[in-house]
């Protein structure tokens, strides 16, 4: 089966003018369809659903002809560097330092905070006044950070990057396979989320791993501490999704 054909035409269908999580609905409906297209070309009775989006829930569940679910899948349109895998947010003491806020009965994000904070605290410290509390800042607040950490306004847009801090690289794959996924999807790459599978397993693809800390913007008036955890990966024909398809589900 062809993958980038469909992948091409669902895209020129789906309007540049769509919102991000759109988007992303739109290719794990994508990816849904073209397992089903793998499944029916080669007699399996399983079916594929798009059964994600934003939340805890798997993007795609493949089902067998009983209804019992097979195999889930964590979705991603891409690989690039821009792509968060996993983000959580983070409070401001001037006693303390910096403080993980949210995911705090995730084990996976506490080990990320665990290795990011002892850097955090020393490079992003207040050149004024203490930072704002956080985790959630108004404009206000958000003008307030930039102009204690540069020691001036921030000429640019209250939104950016702010530290980036490298983590262990199996971080991304603890992260996924917590959720209970078997597998993720990065544009047209399939990755195992373990590393007993038969495809690569993420970790093995990472070349790098680290925590991009920033002020992100949610809407206006609406800010936050955020840290985001991102990876840059090796290229391999491996781990096309045809072949990926052939060694999951059609083994010789």
């Amino acid at each position: 089966m062809q993958m980038k054909p469909i992948m091409e035409g669902w895209r020129n269908y789906v309007s540049e003018s769509l919102n991000v999580a759109l988007k992303g609905a739109a290719y794990e409906v994508q990816i849904a369809a073209a397992m089903n297209v793998y499944f029916e070309n080669n007699a399996l009775e399983l079916i594929a659903t798009a059964e994600g989006g934003a939340g805890w829930g798997s993007d795609v569940v493949v089902k067998n002809a009983a209804g019992k679910i097979v195999d889930t899948y964590e979705v991603k349109t891409s690989k690039g560097s821009r792509i968060d895998f996993g983000q959580f947010r983070a409070s401001y003491d001037p006693a303390a330092g910096w403080i993980q806020a949210t995911g705090l009965k995730n084990e996976v994000i506490k080990i990320i905070f665990s290795e990011i904070k002892d850097t955090l605290d020393s490079q992003v410290t207040p050149k004024g006044n203490p930072f704002p509390p956080g985790p959630n800042l108004s404009t206000e607040l958000a003008t307030e950070f930039w102009a204690s950490a540069l020691g001036r306004p921030r000429e640019k847009s209250l939104s950016g990057d702010v530290a980036r801090i490298p983590v262990s690289p199996h971080l991304i794959q603890d992260y996924y396979s917590k959720k209970g996924d078997e597998y993720i999807i990065l544009g047209d790459d399939v990755y195992s989320l373990s590393s007993t599978g038969v495809l690569m397993s993420l970790s093995e693809a990472l070349k790098e791993c680290y925590i991009v800390f920033r002020i992100k913007y949610h809407q206006k008036g609406k800010y936050s501490y955020t840290a985001a955890l991102r990876g840059k990966f090796v290229d391999t024909a491996e781990t096309d999704f045809a072949r990926a398809m052939k060694k999951i589900y059609s083994p010789e």
